[in-house]
């Protein structure tokens, strides 16, 4: 699911979820309109807060997901579901 789509079901302000998850506000507009990437442990915060419904890949669509979830697999951040 789409970060957006995520907050806008659950009715959370992108200043309560930059709360959530420990970053700003203008971080998480700007996740949400895809115009940025961030870091493997905010993007493991981000899976945690959702309960799984906003994935690595729902984030960075725009990279080889394959190559990155291996990458941070082997960092011990996420599981690898490749």
């Amino acid at each position: 699911m789409q970060l957006s789509e995520f907050l806008k079901k659950n009715q959370i302000t992108h200043e309560k979820f930059a709360e959530l998850i420990g970053v700003s506000r203008t971080l998480v507009t700007q996740l949400v309109n895809k115009r940025t990437n961030t870091s493997p442990q905010v993007v493991r915060r981000i899976e945690i807060v959702t309960g799984g419904e906003v994935l690595f890949s729902d984030l960075f669509v725009d990279i080889d997901s394959k190559r990155i979830k291996k990458k941070v697999h082997e960092e011990e951040l996420l599981p690898y579901r490749g």
